[in-house]
């Protein structure tokens, strides 16, 4: 619990069936990254790069998606359950 992943390099990993909860993810870049079935719940996930990830039936209840870019992402069956998430904010 509490791992840190600060600005991680996730690209194209496959982490299905894995467990973060709790888990400190900001800044990391998660680019067609698997999270199906992944326990993400209660991450911190501000400012992270989710496009194209599959987030298909990972559970993310109260997880923090702030300034996150879900773009592409598959989201079929995921739980947002009390998540906290915001517009994506680009820079201009």
């Amino acid at each position: 619990r509490r791992a840190n992943f600060t600005s991680a390099d996730m690209r194209e990993s496959d982490f299905s069936g894995s467990t973060f909860n709790g888990a400190y993810l900001e800044k990391a870049v998660a680019y067609k990254a698997n999270f199906t079935g992944a326990d993400l719940s209660d991450t911190l996930m501000d400012r992270m790069v989710l496009n194209e990830a599959n987030l298909t039936n990972a559970i993310l209840a109260r997880t923090v998606l702030t300034r996150s870019d879900l773009g592409g992402a598959v989201i079929e069956g995921a739980d947002f359950s009390d998540a906290v998430l915001d517009l994506l904010q680009k820079q201009v």
